[in-house]
């Protein structure tokens, strides 16, 4: 360079301006080679201040330094070799990879995409914690709390087939409004163009059939035995022992010959029995079919001729089959559930088509069910606000990188606050290599959108739900049901988290130790932002240049300077000048193609530069983490953490005996008496000088205890309770339908168990000398404490609120249990007479003009209806319902119809089809007019009592007062909404929800089982027409 200097000052003293000009380009062209140089000293800087703040702060394994041996053994340098006079020069491949990304920023569509998958220099994948990780780990939380978004890339569902293929792709399309771009840069819009590459995709054959998932079939059983209702008990039995862990259901028929034909849908899988078990399947081959004959010949005793009817896939095939077994629903069919270790349960019933759909989805778990998929729907979300054209480029350039040689198509959609690109990508590649994404995956699929949408500058990080306590996201399908009110309650948990932001409670021990782990990532970065700054990566090539902007500057994205501003490599220079002026500092990136381009400053031409307006305008400012964003992941882990302890402490051993979450005042006193034997023994310890002190606080502590024995005798006196005169060993009962059992210590514990089988807040409490009834307002929860209290101790005695004591007078009235208690036994015996006066008063279906009789009908009914129920075993009643005659489901005088119990919807439905009649359209009418105006009233009712609950802060232990109940908002506003739902239109039906009354919920039902049978009725009419018509 200095000879470049001489020789242009030479020509400098002739006087030519050329020549000046020819000095400059020279220059110029110096200082790009020279900044290779300086980069690489740059770089070295940038990490030395890096490490000096802590960002990489980790333990690095050491190594033993390997001794080098750079010269011969004479000490000369060898040949070729030469001595290092300064740093290194950096590799000249950075300028190819710059060129690249250049590329790549300018569009194309995917096209140019590389052969192999090329990753960010930060892209690794997920393993075992390594200082590197650690590190990396440190330096995004820092980002994300410095302003940056974490990268949100998620697998939204599967799809296989040509059907459900189009169905995604019309979805994502839009039905042909919005055009879909392909992996090559080509765009496809209209519902024709999509429905043809939904059979592109789907057109060849699968390398793998769907596996067969249930099978139906039936069995030839002879035997008296196995005949009338009787034999269906022996039937179920015979089934239970033929079938363990299998989901089944199934419908019998007496045949002329004397067999019974045993029809059956059951699971090809059945869950582990045991420790020791192991889970079985029956596959459709002679050897496996065989050996389930052998098990039914076995369970029944005799040759059952097997004829299996066919195999099925999925939950749509075990529809179909319910369906058949149903004969579309007009049959009942009993359904056998399984408990959440495996076992069996009790029965169920399916009537119509709607509960065959239900029991379909309930087996969906049990099918254990597999098939080939053909593509995956892929999401990539940002923040409102996001810069829309820039997330589509770095989403463009992010699915060729990781889906390299795959077919796919992506459009984005802007139909939500966040924006978000849907993707559907072909599992199977042109290579015949197909897609298996497992975690690993998918965090490096975050890494390589937030590299990619750093390079067209969103602040974005690889930043896991994990590492900010987020809750799993839900399925599409999800929240489709919840918008039409029909999903399960998990799923309606799981939807409410994600949109109420609740952090996650691991539950598995890996889980709680990344818990951990975030929660002391996040206070280290609390306890190092106080007083450091941090930077964002920097690009492998690029320079950073920093400009110190005056106060009200507008420092962002696309904000434009009036005059050519200058930036600096020295950072330190452009913070002092900031701290002068009490202004910002800005930064931007460049390339070294672009840094080359730049005018040096006539102050510092080697470290200043000034940069033209538009490249100005990227400058971002240099911030420090935000304090609050700290404080906000830091309480989510922390809530988290906790959560999960208490979790698992709710979750101990049996062999422990500890009680510790229940305590009682037994308990309560032991432990105080405890306390206070401890303190003598330190009193007779201490000094003399010292006691005065002691007593003062031995005052304290007595009255403290005093004040919590008696709030604990509060709530145990406002608790039910259900007491026999002895104490009977306590032992866990697994056939009350809706509860699960669990031992602690010396008691069993009851909780409700959902539909899904997830266990849920404590029912009651079984300690061997009396029941505890903990949700006592719960009708089904007090009715399953009674009914094993009665098997324990045959009389009960029970203790508790007014509330609690009319609830089990009612049930006592009802299902005939003996209660001790004398003041209450004028009021079981006026609600017994009031039941009876209204089985007097039943309906009936009367025939013709014949009236009908005020009086209890004594006529004989026919022997078929004097054959009592089929009550299944696990839902058999407790000792005095079994005592007491088993009245008969329905009467027949030959002039009406007498039903003995209106609730039971299956003799009701039995008595009309006995009688052939029907309720007509106009009576349904008005029975749906009397349900709105139910509806009307109870909603009126309930926000008075919740206004009442609320005025006079009452708690649920209480149970509201003698002139109300105890009501939440939550449930006046549930009856609201279902008396809005049937305000306008009687026959739209009531919304499902969770927090409804149990009041809301029987006319909801009522209302439900009125519009089906309306439905029913205008069928069997049109049916008639059409018969009329044809006539």
């Amino acid at each position: 360079m200095c000879r470049c200097v001489r020789r242009h000052a030479s020509r400098r003293k002739s006087g030519s301006v050329v020549a000046m000009d020819d000095l400059f380009a020279d220059l110029f062209e110096g200082l790009e080679g020279l900044s290779l140089r300086r980069r690489s000293l740059r770089q070295a800087a940038v990490d030395a201040s890096l490490i000096q703040q802590g960002v990489f702060d980790a333990p690095t394994k050491t190594r033993p330094k390997l001794r080098t041996n750079t010269g011969s053994p004479s000490g000369k340098p060898r040949t070729g070799g030469k001595p290092k006079t300064g740093a290194r020069l950096i590799d000249t491949s950075l300028l190819d990879e710059w060129k690249k990304r250049k590329l790549s920023q300018a569009g194309g569509g995917g096209g140019a995409a590389p052969a192999s998958r090329s990753k960010p220099s930060g892209a690794k994948p997920l393993g075992s914690p390594s200082p590197a990780a650690a590190a990396a780990a440190m330096a995004a939380r820092v980002k994300v709390a410095s302003g940056s978004q974490a990268a949100v890339v998620k697998i939204a569902s599967y799809a296989a087939g040509g059907a459900r293929v189009n169905a995604l792709v019309q979805y994502q399309g839009r039905k042909g409004e919005l055009a879909l771009e392909r992996e090559d840069g080509s765009t496809i819009k209209g519902s024709i163009s999509l429905a043809a590459l939904a059979r592109e995709w789907t057109g060849e054959e699968p390398e793998r059939k769907p596996t067969k998932d249930v099978l139906r079939l039936a069995l030839d059983v002879e035997g008296g035995q196995y005949r009338g209702r009787g034999g269906q008990v022996q039937i179920e039995t015979a089934l239970r022992q033929a079938l363990p862990g299998h989901r089944f259901a199934w419908a019998s028929e007496d045949r002329p010959d004397g067999t019974t034909r045993v029809e059956i849908v059951m699971s090809a899988a059945a869950r582990r029995q045991g420790d020791d078990g192991k889970a079985i399947r029956v596959f459709d081959n002679r050897k496996s079919l065989a050996q389930l004959e052998n098990r039914f010949d076995r369970a029944f005793g005799t040759e059952t001729d097997m004829d299996v009817r066919g195999f099925a896939h999925g939950v749509e095939g075990t529809a179909r089959y319910l369906t058949q077994l149903t004969h579309g629903g007009t049959r009942m069919v009993q359904s056998i559930c399984l408990t959440r270790d495996g076992r069996l349960s009790e029965a169920t019933t399916l009537i119509g088509h709607d509960a065959n759909l239900k029991e379909a989805r309930d087996w969906k778990r049990d099918l254990r069910s597999k098939e080939q998929r053909d593509v995956a729907h892929i999401i990539l979300s940002a923040k409102p606000g996001t810069d829309k054209q820039a997330f589509v480029e770095a989403a463009r350039a992010m699915l060729p990188t990781e889906f390299a040689g795959h077919e796919y198509a992506f459009a984005l959609h802007e139909d939500r606050e966040h924006i978000h690109v849907h993707a559907v990508v072909r599992m199977k590649a042109q290579t015949g290599e197909r897609i298996d994404p497992k975690i690993q995956d998918l965090q490096r699929w975050r890494e390589t959108l937030a590299h990619e949408a750093r390079e067209r500058h969103i602040p974005m990080e690889a930043l896991s739900r994990f590492e900010r306590s987020n809750p799993p996201g839900y399925k599409l399908k999800d929240i489709r049901r919840v918008e039409r009110g029909v999903a399960s309650e998990s799923v309606r948990r799981r939807v409410d988290a994600v949109r109420s932001g609740t952090p996650h409670i691991p539950v598995r021990e890996e889980g709680r130790k990344r818990a951990r782990a975030v929660l002391q990532g996040w206070r280290d970065v609390e306890s190092i932002a106080a007083s450091r700054s941090f930077e964002p990566t920097l690009a492998a090539g690029a320079t950073r240049l920093y400009r110190a902007d005056r106060p009200g500057a507008a420092s962002t994205a696309g904000a434009a300077l009036t005059s050519a501003p200058q930036f600096t490599r020295d950072r330190e220079a452009a913070t002092r000048m900031a701290e002068r002026s009490s202004g910002s500092v800005a930064y931007i990136d460049v390339s070294p193609a672009e840094l080359a381009a730049l005018k040096p400053a006539r102050t510092d031409v080697f470290h200043q530069f000034v940069v033209s307006p538009e490249l100005a305008s990227t400058r971002r400012p240099l911030d420090q983490p935000s304090t609050a964003t700290i404080l906000k992941f830091r309480n989510r882990a922390e809530q988290a953490v906790a959560g999960a302890a208490q979790r698992e402490a709710s979750r101990q051993p049996e062999t422990t005996g500890v009680t510790t979450d229940m305590p009682n005042l037994d308990t309560m006193q032991s432990a105080f008496d405890d306390i206070n034997e401890q303190m003598k023994v330190v009193e007779e310890t201490l000094p003399v000088e010292l006691l005065p002190q002691v007593e003062t606080v031995r005052k304290k502590m007595g009255e403290t205890q005093r004040n919590m024995l008696n709030a604990q005798q509060n709530i145990e006196r406002k608790r039910g309770a259900v007491e026999g005169g002895r104490y009977v060993e306590p032992v866990p009962k697994d056939d009350l339908a809706g509860f699960a059992s669990e031992r602690r210590g010396d008691t069993i514990r009851y909780s409700h168990l959902s539909s899904d089988g997830e266990i849920g807040r404590i029912a009651f409490v079984d300690n061997g000398k009396k029941v505890e009834i903990h949700d006592w307002k719960d009708r089904q929860a007090v009715l399953a404490a009674m009914r094993l209290s009665t098997e324990k101790w045959g009389d009960l005695t029970v203790t508790g609120t007014s509330s609690y004591k009319a609830l089990v007078v009612e049930l006592a009235a009802e299902h005939g249990f003996q209660i001790a208690n004398p003041e209450l036994q004028d009021q079981i015996r006026r609600e017994t007479e009031r039941l009876d006066r209204r089985q007097a008063e039943r309906p009936g279906f009367t025939a013709g003009n014949v009236e009908k009789s005020a009086i209890p009908m004594q006529t004989p009914a026919s022997p078929a209806a004097q054959v009592p129920p089929l009550v299944p075993e696990a839902q058999s009643p407790s000792a005095p319902e079994r005592a007491k005659p088993q009245s008969p489901s329905f009467t027949d005088t030959g002039a009406m119809v007498g039903i003995n119990d209106s609730k039971d919807r299956e003799t009701v439905r039995a008595a009309m089809q006995e009688e052939g009649l029907n309720r007509s359209s106009a009576e349904t009418t008005i029975a749906l007019e009397t349900v709105r105006t139910k509806s009307e009233n109870e909603a009126s009712r309930e926000t008075r009592q919740a206004a009442e609950s609320s005025r006079t802060n009452e708690k649920p232990i209480d149970g509201g007062g003698s002139d109300h109940a105890y009501r939440t908002q939550a449930e006046a506003g549930a009856a609201r909404r279902a008396q809005n739902a049937v305000e306008m239109d009687p026959k739209r039906p009531m919304p499902t929800d969770i927090n409804q009354s149990p009041q809301v919920e029987r006319l909801a039902q009522e209302q439900a089982e009125l519009l089906k049978q309306k439905q029913e009725t205008e069928k069997a009419q049109t049916q008639k027409n059409v018969k009329r018509q044809k006539q």
